[in-house]
């Protein structure tokens, strides 16, 4: 963007030095033919406005929760319920994470209402089920 920014920076100073010569080779044509000159404001130069940088937005968080018969997992770190609990709560307030919950076939469904009901608590908003390739 700055690189834009410079180049625009350069055509302008280029575009003001032409401008600049036509008011003289114009003034100067009018005074070879003997014709009157006219008044002419002085040149404009035009300067860019300044820009102001702005960052790109991070890229959104996502959390994933591996769930089989007896575990659960955040990124493949084995927790206990209320510790993913207190991990979504941090997570929910750091950023506003996506939360993916992968669950095996053999994980009981009111398992996954538990789950998703720890993120919705925690202030999630953004959430997923589905199964996961590997399990």
């Amino acid at each position: 963007m700055q690189a834009s920014i410079s180049r625009i920076e350069e055509n302008l100073v280029v575009l003001n030095k032409q401008l600049a010569q036509m008011e003289a080779r114009s003034a100067e044509l009018q005074r070879e033919k003997g014709t009157p000159q006219v008044a002419t404001a002085p040149a404009t130069h035009v300067q860019a406005p300044p820009v102001k940088v702005v960052p790109p937005p991070d890229k959104p968080s996502r959390v994933a929760i591996t769930l089989t018969a007896g575990t659960i997992a955040i990124d493949d770190e084995v927790v206990t319920l209320d510790e993913l609990r207190t991990r979504l709560d941090k997570a929910a307030a750091e950023t506003k994470p996506t939360v993916v919950i992968q669950a095996s076939k053999d994980v009981d469904p009111a398992r996954i209402v538990e789950i998703t009901d720890a993120a919705k608590t925690a202030g999630i908003t953004q959430l997923g089920v589905t199964k996961p390739a590997a399990i």
